[in-house]
């Protein structure tokens, strides 16, 4: 066995302390963010004070679902172990669920948001800053959770400031740390003044 240690990057999700699952007998649809039947999410957005990123291991299985019920079947595990009939063991779920075992089924794919809460790294290889944040960034991709000025930088701070072309040059260091702390933690500015998203301070 190789010694290299082998680590699940995460998905990152807002996330309230909340969320949603899939309860058996329930009707069921293709998510269209991820393509799948979603049987557990969390809930929260951008725009929920309440919510923050936070790391989720996301998983698909192979479940079989009732076509023209449009819900998933609870398979029979005691005969699906014993025989490793996997028609036998939906039809006989369906008969458990208190439909007829002639429902015609097929197979999709469903997904679930699960927590990450063992097997976690040690200390000693925890995660830099600059992984999630900063241009060079590879672990979270904050663009894609919403993070994003909601115009050109000009347009931006011209709402407030006199545009200064310097500004606006690439060779011009920002320190962004300071930059935001001035205006959300002094100037406690909702985040709406730059961004497309409000998540305004409480006073």
């Amino acid at each position: 066995m190789s010694s290299a240690s082998h680590f699940l990057c995460p998905v990152y999700r807002f996330w309230n302390r909340f969320s949603e699952g899939y309860a058996l007998g329930d009707t069921t649809y293709i998510d269209s963010m991820t393509g799948y039947y979603l049987t557990s999410q969390p809930v929260g957005g951008i725009n929920d004070p309440a919510s923050k990123p936070y790391p989720f291991k996301f998983k698909t299985a192979a479940q079989p679902l009732a076509t023209a019920l449009s819900r998933l079947i609870a398979l029979d595990t005691s005969i699906y172990f014993a025989t490793g009939n996997y028609d036998a063991a939906v039809r006989q779920g369906l008969l458990n669920m208190g439909f007829s075992s002639s429902e015609s089924y097929s197979t999709v794919t469903t997904a679930e948001y699960q927590l990450i809460t063992h097997e976690m790294r040690p200390s000693s290889r925890a995660l830099s800053c600059t992984q999630c944040h900063g241009s060079s960034a590879t672990q979270m991709n904050l663009k894609e959770l919403g993070y994003i000025i909601k115009d050109s930088r000009q347009v931006v701070c011209s709402q407030c400031h006199k545009w200064n072309g310097e500004w606006a040059r690439k060779d011009v260091a920002v320190d962004f740390n300071k930059l935001h702390k001035l205006h959300v933690t002094e100037k406690r500015y909702d985040c709406a003044a730059c961004h497309g998203f409000s998540r305004k301070t409480a006073s």
